[in-house]
């Protein structure tokens, strides 16, 4: 019992042994010995136990903020997809001085082209067409270079039709099936760049892209129309990059978008005819243009018997006391007299 008892009270012998060799003066280099081992023992501990809530945090995460680890391959195509602006400053250095201008009143916008160039041909939409007029600038063809670049189009789109840059023709889905449905594919955004340097917008789609097709074009809106400036290429290849063809062999296009401009809607008023009161004639027939005519073969010109004084002619066959019926079509070889 005496050896259990003993046993027992370790703990308190051991306090005191502690307390002794911490606090005795003899004792002081066991002393320090001893606090260094108990400091780095608590910063073990400390260490690991972040490294458990550090685990834990990554752990709970949702799937989408995980990166993926990108070979050198995707890692290029990610860096040279949509680039944030054109690169090369060449078209800056063009003088446009003595380029053409070209205003279209009707819809309100203005340009300069190279001199050497076409007359632009314009053309009406046909029939089911989103674009509503397209204009053509084309460069001669000795001065087609090896990008095959010949000019470019005007396209102005309906503001009913095209709400903007997404909705026109120039821009185009992939036939990849559900892709529209996709939520990066509906970022449009991204395909928008802007610049101090065009009135225009610049839309871009590198050949990378998975929504839509490549594709370089300025795009501006208006209260009642899109505008789209076009580049235009012969023997073009899918994939090819259509700006960085253009940045590095047509820089005139980048210089004709830079003299883009809105301008006011001016047309012309178109005269109304006025409104016909006269009583139509009670006799006549209608030629082949569809105008009434007098019915009469042979017709006479002649006082009429029974009406007295001015009156108004009623066979559209104008006699010489009768006024012109505003209804009638007179030749003016046989009626020309009676119709000053």
């Amino acid at each position: 019992m005496k050896k259990t008892a003993k046993k027992s009270n370790w703990h308190r012998r051991s306090f005191r042994f502690v307390a002794k060799g911490l606090f005795g003066r003899a004792n002081l280099e066991r002393d320090l010995i001893f606090i260094l081992i108990a400091v780095l023992f608590l910063v073990w501990l400390a260490n690991i136990d972040k490294s458990k809530n550090e685990k834990k945090s990554f752990e709970e995460l949702p799937s989408e903020f995980i990166l993926p680890i990108l070979n050198e391959g995707e890692i290029e195509n990610f860096l040279n997809t949509n680039e944030p602006e054109v690169e090369n400053d060449s078209w800056k250095e063009i003088d446009t001085t003595d380029w053409l201008t070209y205003k279209n009143n009707w819809y309100g916008f203005s340009l300069k082209y190279p001199a050497t160039w076409s007359t632009p041909a314009s053309q009406a939409a046909p029939s089911g067409s989103t674009w509503q007029y397209r204009w053509q600038f084309r460069q001669p063809a000795s001065e087609v270079g090896g990008d095959s670049f010949v000019g470019f189009d005007v396209l102005v789109y309906s503001i009913t039709k095209a709400k903007d840059f997404s909705a026109t023709d120039e821009f185009v889905y992939k036939d990849l099936g559900q892709v529209r449905s996709e939520s990066s594919c509906q970022q449009l955004e991204k395909y928008l760049i802007e610049s101090e340097d065009w009135e225009m917008h610049q839309v871009y789609v590198s050949p990378t892209d998975d929504c839509y097709e490549t594709t370089f074009f300025f795009s501006l809106n208006r209260d009642e129309y899109v505008y789209n400036l076009v580049p235009v290429f012969l023997n073009q290849e899918d994939s090819s990059d259509d700006r960085k063809l253009i940045e590095q062999n047509s820089p005139q296009f980048l210089a004709t978008a830079a003299t883009f401009n809105l301008t006011e809607i001016v047309r012309p008023k178109v005269p109304v005819k006025p409104k016909i009161t006269a009583p139509k004639p009670v006799s006549y027939r209608i030629d082949s243009q569809g105008r009434m005519v007098c019915a009469k073969k042979n017709d006479k010109p002649s006082k009429s018997k029974k009406d007295k004084g001015k009156h108004l002619d009623m066979e559209c066959c104008l006699d010489p006391d009768e006024y012109p019926n505003p209804w009638c079509y007179y030749p003016v070889d046989k009626y020309g007299k009676y119709l000053k």
